[in-house]
């Protein structure tokens, strides 16, 4: 499926705008930070961006501030999925001409869409009630342990690579026993927490996006002063010894990944 026919699909499975008097309420300004689980803070973006495989299309399920989306290198074609129609409209005014923006639950939505390897899905769903530092409701569009469980069956089915965030919870434990995982420290509002990213893939030198590669801001700077020494040494070089390197580097890593396999 090409990536125009796969947005048409999303398109005629979701409504496409939200009510006319939603984009008085809400700033173009508010979307990223700010909003409840936004991963606009501090380093929660780059580690994210950092595990995302190559693809051509990016879903960003449960969008809110859709600050992955805003991070990461642009898809072919990007397509945001927000139930609000509110933060649907604003996500519409700061992104015109990045997303696609379907106002619709993503978990009625992703089911039905036939979704080919090159699509990526990254997903944000409310974290679980049993994961919150208090009981009281963070979203104005909430979940159960039933929309969760419902969630985690698609995710469990999907045939292309998806990553899902959240906080540490028994049921993601069982549920996605078998997924890679990382978990990083971020601050909150109720000061600093455990985010985890589960993800339904191994991990992988094709990225979509390697310049945020790195555990920190000082690990980041590390590695992109590596690559850069490392591209002015081949760079420096006569065309036939970089070849051979290039060829050398490129057999170790298809060796390394054979043997991964």
């Amino acid at each position: 499926m090409t990536p125009a026919a796969t947005m048409q699909a999303f398109e005629s499975r979701g409504q496409l705008s939200a009510p006319a008097d939603a984009t008085s309420t809400i700033d173009a300004g508010d979307c990223g930070r700010g909003v409840v689980g936004s991963k606009a803070a501090a380093g929660a973006c780059q580690r994210i961006v950092s595990m995302l495989p190559a693809h051509s299309i990016f879903v960003e399920a449960f969008a809110g501030g859709a600050a992955v989306s805003k991070f990461k290198r642009p898809a072919s074609a990007t397509l945001l999925i927000e139930r609000d129609p509110r933060t649907a409209a604003t996500l519409r005014a700061a992104m015109r001409d990045r997303a696609l923006v379907v106002v619709a639950d993503a978990i009625d939505v992703l089911p039905m869409a036939r979704l080919p390897a090159e699509v990526c899905v990254y997903c944000d769903p409310p974290y679980m009630m049993s994961s919150r530092r208090t009981a009281r409701r963070y979203y104005r569009f909430d979940w159960s342990d039933a929309d969760h469980e419902r969630f985690l069956a698609w995710a469990k089915a999907a045939s292309c690579p998806v990553l899902i965030s959240g906080y540490h919870s028994r049921l993601y434990e069982i549920e996605l026993a078998g997924w890679r995982s990382i978990s990083f420290g971020v601050p909150t509002r109720r000061g600093r927490a455990i985010e985890h990213v589960w993800c339904n893939f191994p991990d992988t030198h094709a990225l979509h996006d390697p310049g945020h590669v790195g555990l920190s801001f000082t690990d980041r700077q590390r590695i992109k002063r590596k690559a850069a020494r490392w591209a002015r040494m081949l760079a420096a070089m006569p065309p036939g010894e970089r070849a051979a390197v290039l060829e050398a580097i490129a057999s170790s890593i298809d060796a390394g990944d054979c043997a991964a396999g």
